[in-house]
């Protein structure tokens, strides 16, 4: 059947395994289909170029979602492929990229038409029009292309809350029951944030506003996610902010209580107080993630604007409460922020050294400060010597551990994550293959706590690779499970990565059974398996 339009999240990470249904897709998705429109979903993580290539075969136009950094160097890789095999086509993106750089989106020549800000309206419109032949000119939120020329439209008004579609259909279900499999569910009861963090998009995208969702729509939806997914174990709130309104995580963990579900969410350090924090543990919370950015006071309420009253008090108070509750914190650090000194670093570093010393279940991650424009640290950056990029493929080179304009920077993302998270080494590289990264985490344990980041070339470019492998190795893995769970051969899961792949297996099966095709050895690998017991 042919799609009104085919809505696609491209990888957004080199190593990343996360599961996690693609929201920025679901939810206009899920409007546009509320809309009566038919939409078919094609996520990189997970979906086969098979399907790629058959759902656009049979689409009207086409949807692409992106951030800024891997994500966005592979919708440049799409971009090129789809309109070189279906030139046809028409190609919206969306998201937060081309909501902070429309213009510079619209310089490539692929791209027909840009979202602006949030995209479920928007694209319901824009879906409708292109169906219909009617015009584009009239659509809140829409950059496109009129001869050779590119019009931006009028701002669309923030969507009500009370207005955002339930993101589940028919055609996102299995995402969401394949996420809530491995505890890596998300959902979302509010956008934006009402801090100012000089360097984050929610300046530009959300105009620093919070918005919450009514709470029955939240307790009702819940519910609903439950039992699509046959029980949750584990529900990530995604949240850009939670806050530390009593009312507010009282009904949050009310409902997670009515469901029996273990919950996370994004908070800050000064939301953690002797007063609040019973209510996050009465109420159930697993997981928190924090933003703490810096062990420089300087750089913390001054570059950064953190917002935090006490400054690095309200840090040292936040962890100390938590290391003595069953919750589980994940601490984020930046380094390579505009003005930034050694001694800067240094701060930061000990920091994280402290940390981990006070509360040994944390985790803890040392990023790259990632130039965001229209933020006021973007100014910042361009100041003391950042180049800003030009294009989308440009703009895709960025990423939280990419050395923009600092290898430092770059070798103190892979020291800290050698050294701090270890259990995605356990999990990259289990049993004997935890040899292979043994020695490098030793090396930058040593190297960390002599704060000795230099000549890590070699030593950092054989653990990208080993990382690669890694998360190809645990990919290949869980597909071998998968295949023994549903009671196929363990090898047939092996059959179906690329047709080279299909025919060197095909080949080391010689004189066991000659099909037409590898395919057709699939198909009948498969009917045998399963038609035995």
């Amino acid at each position: 059947m042919m799609s009104d339009c085919l809505l696609i999240y491209p990888n957004p990470s080199e190593d990343a395994t996360v599961r996690g249904p693609a929201l920025s897709i679901f939810y206009p998705g899920a409007h546009a289909e509320n809309n009566g429109l038919t939409i078919d979903y094609y996520d990189q993580r997970m979906d086969s170029p098979e399907k790629l290539k058959t759902c656009l075969e049979n689409t009207m136009m086409v949807g692409i979602s992106s951030m800024t950094g891997n994500q966005l160097r592979q919708t440049v890789n799409l971009l090129e492929m789809i309109k070189r095999d279906y030139p046809s086509l028409p190609i919206v993106m969306g998201g937060v990229h081309p909501s902070m750089q429309p213009l510079e989106t619209m310089k490539n020549q692929h791209v027909d038409f840009a979202v602006i800000g949030e995209g479920e309206e928007t694209l319901t419109e824009l879906i409708k029009a292109v169906k219909n032949g009617q015009a584009y000119d009239k659509i809140l939120g829409l950059i496109w292309r009129k001869e050779g020329q590119v019009i931006r439209n009028a701002d669309r008004p923030q969507l009500r809350m009370a207005n955002l579609p339930f993101p589940v259909t028919e055609k996102s279900k299995p995402y969401y029951q394949l996420a809530s499999k491995y505890n890596e569910l998300f959902y979302i009861h509010s956008r934006g944030c009402p801090y100012k963090c000089r360097f984050c998009y929610n300046l530009e995208f959300n105009d620093a506003k919070w918005r919450l969702m009514p709470a029955d729509k939240m307790e009702r939806e819940i519910g609903m996610l439950n039992e699509i997914c046959g029980g949750i174990n584990y529900l990530f709130l995604n949240d850009d902010y939670l806050g530390s309104n009593p009312a507010v995580i009282k009904r949050v963990s009310s409902v997670m209580k009515k469901y029996n579900i273990r919950w996370g969410t994004c908070l800050r350090a000064s939301d953690i107080r002797e007063d609040s924090l019973p209510l996050f543990v009465e109420g159930g919370l697993d997981r928190a993630l924090f933003g703490l950015e810096t062990g420089s006071e300087r750089l913390l309420n001054g570059i950064i604007g953190k917002g935090l009253v006490q400054g690095l008090e309200d840090i040292r108070r936040c962890v100390t409460l938590l290391s003595k509750t069953n919750i589980f914190p994940t601490y984020s650090f930046m380094c390579n922020v505009p003005t930034e000194t050694r001694d800067d670093i240094k701060k930061t570093l000990s920091m994280m050294d402290w940390i981990h010393k006070t509360d040994s279940k944390a985790r803890l991650g040392l990023y790259v400060y990632t130039p965001y424009p229209g933020t006021p640290m973007f100014n910042d950056a361009l100041e003391q010597g950042f180049t800003m990029p030009e294009s989308l493929e440009q703009w895709g080179e960025m990423s939280l551990h990419n050395a923009h304009f600092s290898k430092r920077a770059e070798s103190l993302y892979y020291l800290a994550g050698l050294v701090f998270r270890r259990d995605v080494s356990r999990q990259k590289f289990p049993g004997i293959l935890r040899l292979m990264i043994l020695p490098f985490e030793w090396s930058a344990s040593i190297r960390w706590k002599l704060r000795f980041w230099s000549f890590y070339e070699f030593e950092k470019r054989c653990v990208m690779w080993l990382f690669k492998f890694g998360t190809s190795f645990r990919f290949r893995r869980q597909k071998q499970l998968a295949a023994e769970k549903a009671k196929e051969p363990a090898f047939l899961m092996h059959l179906g990565d690329s047709e080279k792949e299909d025919q060197e297996i095909l080949d080391s099966l010689e004189g066991v059974c000659q099909p037409e095709s590898p395919r057709e050895v699939k198909r009948s690998l498969y009917a045998n398996a399963t038609s035995v017991g």
